[in-house]
């Protein structure tokens, strides 16, 4: 199972970061932004997935992502029905994430 040490020394797994967006409005608010910041400059002023870079939105949902992370970043937070569809959504980038979490402290998922 592919495992990461985070910044703080705890390890994670995909089945660790899907349990935190499951219980998390603020992990799953974090989540969209995190992926969004992943997206490529054009990407992010088209809200649309033109590189197939593993990073960031599919081309699915990349318009309804990128205009939730926008939210997020002025308003702080969706409200709901907005919250549930963004959790369903981002739940299928937990691998994604948890590669996130290995950038940040500088590490390699293992």
């Amino acid at each position: 199972m592919k495992t990461v040490t985070d910044a703080n020394g705890k390890v994670w797994a995909v089945d660790d970061v899907d349990a935190l967006l499951v219980r998390s409005d603020a992990a799953v608010f974090r989540a969209v932004v995190v992926l969004y910041e992943r997206q490529t400059e054009d990407e992010k002023a088209t809200d649309q997935t033109t590189h197939r870079n593993g990073v960031g939105f599919n081309g699915v949902d990349a318009r309804l992502m990128s205009y939730y992370a926008r939210w997020i970043q002025s308003n702080g937070k969706l409200t709901g029905k907005h919250v549930e569809r963004a959790r369903r959504i981002v739940r299928k980038y937990r691998a994604q994430l948890l590669n996130a979490i290995a950038a940040r402290a500088g590490r390699k998922a293992a």
